[in-house]
């Protein structure tokens, strides 16, 4: 449990239905953004106007346009143990250049303009004019309203639910199709973890195109990864968000949790990606495709790639059929228990970081045997004994800041006299083994140097997403979901591998078997780790990749890499969320900042960190993740020699994947071993130089 799916869920029943956010009109079109637009895609059906949502309630014209849909797979979902079908729910939104056009206004979208409230004038389709929005209240501080007048730009969003059916007879929106121009543009599916943790968190206050700002309302984000590419949000497995099951909307007794596993997760996945590139977007089905994500999608995001992989190899599978999966990023992971089991330990991570002196930790670790797993590690057989029927099924979010005060009786293997008073320094020197409850926490569980115990912008974003309004415009009603997010009642959920799983059987796979599986199948690989994240620390994750077992490239070894800290605009910085980009400045800083630590192995795998980031690398990083995913983009296109750090070329070939060049080469091994002092002293100054400038 690891993602902030609980801080949503332990917050939400406290917020109110009104929602947040300016109410805005627009004279500019609804359906014709600018054509000075690079990209251009036409929906040639009605059953795209029938999926649009033009209007966001609490917000007005969206930057651009946004739709909902199903989408069907049939051999995603467990039926058996769901009922007769599963859906999915998406956000979609295309690169910022890129234009839509559209004939015409379906009666759904047209409804649902005139019947939302608040006073705000029904859009006007006017395909001449791009004016910004004009603001409706007067009394909202005007520079709220020039937030919000950045927001209303060029990002096209879509929201819609992945049906995992069975059935095809449901296809009603089959002939929906998008002509883009442009196949050299990336689509990114982002996803959060959890289990339990809905994707669009990540996509309201990380890297979409919009983003909650201190207030609850809406800001642009201009680190947006539509900057980039597609950018896709699935709200996964089933049960998560408005993502549900048959026997989830079932009414009476008949009505049931949507059960998961990790195995059936990775094939549900796989089944709503595979209709997203042929129901809705085969158009974009040659543009690269790239998985994203954090925390548990360290389980997710590997055994959904190798679903596709194999998807892709099946006899059966048509070419209209196969997913162009080219590259993944996992930030955080959950990657393999043996690697990861000291460095998610709360005991292990408060000594590591001052906060408790060497003897007691010592006496802790050695003589008491005192263990402390973190959030994403709890015991089974604890969970069990409190009479939970699975490790992460419903209601053990809402148990689990309870269920881990951690006392020695049970922590303790070995009980002596001085353990109990030591234990306790601990627990007070560490904010309760980050763990103290979010009121009275001093310390941020996700993010070591983030302000703690801020919750406001989970809060606005539950409150926005429980509108009726809200659910009507993003056409999410029939899943019934009484309150956003489904805790307590939308899902069970099993854990099948040894990766944050303490209770994994004898012999289970971990992460690893899957990374050898895939990435020599893929152009890059990309595992990231904040270095200031108390869930899980970089250690670990660093570990799990050296025993994955690739080699080392010459000159790959473990090095800085850099990227330009822009000033922050003084409106962004008065309105972001307390928690985005903390250490965002107002000022230019002229030279290129130190990002990180990367290694480059073969078989396009590497593994780097993000220097002063916590859990979640997007929202305390937002620049240098930015950079990060424009470097994969940019990776992804590379084609001739590339130079190493002693200045001889090397080519693409000889590394057999492309190289992810965020930051240069090293020189090689025999060249660091062999020139002289004086020698070295030049190279070292030439290769910082030639690495600043990335």
């Amino acid at each position: 449990m690891a993602n902030r799916s609980r801080r949503v869920r332990r917050t939400r029943s406290q917020t109110s239905a009104s929602g947040a956010g300016l109410l805005t009109r627009s004279s500019s079109s609804a359906l014709l953004l600018s054509a000075a637009f690079q990209g251009v895609f036409v929906f040639s059906s009605k059953a795209a106007d029938a999926d649009a949502v033009p209007y966001l309630p609490g917000f007005g014209t969206p930057p651009s346009q946004h739709f909902s849909g199903f989408l069907d797979a049939t051999a995603g979902c467990d039926t058996d143990s769901n009922g007769p079908f599963c859906k999915l729910h998406y956000w979609f939104a295309t690169k910022e250049d890129v234009v839509v056009e559209r004939d015409h206004v379906s009666e759904k979208d047209a409804a649902v303009v005139k019947e939302d409230s608040a006073g705000v004038e029904q859009v006007i389709t006017d395909t001449t004019s791009s004016a910004e929005p004009e603001h409706l209240d007067e009394n909202t501080q005007q520079d709220e309203a020039a937030v919000f007048r950045k927001a209303n730009s060029n990002s096209n969003a879509r929201s819609t639910l992945l049906s995992l059916s069975k059935s095809k007879k449901d296809h009603t929106n089959a002939n929906n199709h998008a002509v883009f121009a442009d196949k050299s543009i990336p689509v990114i599916l982002w996803l959060n973890g959890g289990p339990g943790s809905s994707s669009l968190i990540g996509f309201l206050q990380e890297n979409g195109p919009l983003m909650m700002n201190a207030t609850g309302g809406f800001m642009r984000n201009p680190y947006a990864w539509t900057k980039v590419g597609h950018l896709l949000a699935i709200e996964q497995p089933l049960g998560v968000g408005f993502s549900y099951c048959a026997n989830s909307v079932a009414e009476g007794s008949k009505k049931k949790l949507c059960k998961n596993r990790d195995k059936t997760a990775a094939s549900m996945a796989r089944a709503a990606v595979v209709d997203f590139f042929t129901s809705k977007f085969p158009e974009l089905r040659d543009n690269p495709f790239i998985i994203t994500g954090e925390s548990y999608a360290g389980v997710y995001i590997p055994t959904i790639s190798k679903q596709i992989l194999d998807w892709n190899k099946k006899p059966s599978t048509g070419s209209e059929a196969k997913v162009n999966l080219v590259a993944i990023g996992v930030g955080d992971p959950c990657t393999d228990n043996d690697a990861q089991a000291n460095a998610m330990d709360a005991l292990w991570y408060a000594h590591k970081n001052g906060f408790v002196p060497d003897q007691d930790f010592d006496f802790l670790w050695n003589t008491c045997k005192a263990r402390v797993p973190t959030k994403m590690s709890v015991w089974r057989e604890k969970i069990k004994a409190r009479g939970f029927r699975v490790v992460r099924g419903a209601g053990v979010a809402d148990a689990l800041v309870e269920m881990l005060p951690r006392m020695p009786s049970e922590e303790f293997r070995v009980e002596i006299p001085g353990c109990r008073g030591a234990w306790r320094r601990f627990l007070l020197s560490a904010s309760n083994a980050f763990s103290q409850g979010w009121s009275r926490q001093w310390i941020n569980p996700y993010a070591l140097y983030s302000p703690s115990g801020v919750t406001s912008e989970d809060d606005a974003m539950a409150a926005w997403l429980n509108r009726k309004d809200v659910q009507k415009a993003l056409h999410v009603e029939e899943a019934k979901v009484a309150q956003w997010p489904q805790t307590g009642a939308g899902f069970d959920y099993s854990q099948d591998y040894a990766a944050c799983n303490q209770a994994a059987e004898p012999g289970a796979p971990s992460m690893l078997a899957f990374y050898r599986d895939i990435a020599p199948q893929l152009k890059v690989t990309l595992v990231y780790n904040g270095d200031a994240d108390p869930c899980v620390s970089y250690e670990g994750t660093r570990l799990a990749m050296t025993r994955v077992g690739f080699k080392e490239l010459d000159g790959g070894s473990y090095r800085p890499w850099f990227y330009k800290k822009t000033k922050a605009d003084a409106g962004l910085m008065k309105d972001k969320a307390v928690l985005f980009g903390p250490f965002l400045v107002e000022q230019e800083v002229p030279e290129p900042q130190f990002g990180g630590e990367i290694v480059n192995y073969e078989h396009g795998l590497s593994f780097l960190t993000f220097h002063g980031s916590g859990h979640m690398v997007p929202q305390f990083k937002p620049i240098a993740s930015l950079h990060f995913l424009k470097t994969i983009v940019k990776t992804l296109g590379t084609e001739g020699h590339l130079l190493r750090g002693d200045g001889n070329k090397m080519n693409v070939d000889e590394v057999e994947h492309p190289f992810f060049d965020l930051s240069p080469l090293m020189p090689s091994n025999t060249t660091l071993e062999t020139v002289s002092d004086e020698e070295f002293a030049k190279m070292l100054n030439s290769w910082t130089d030639t690495a600043k400038q990335r």
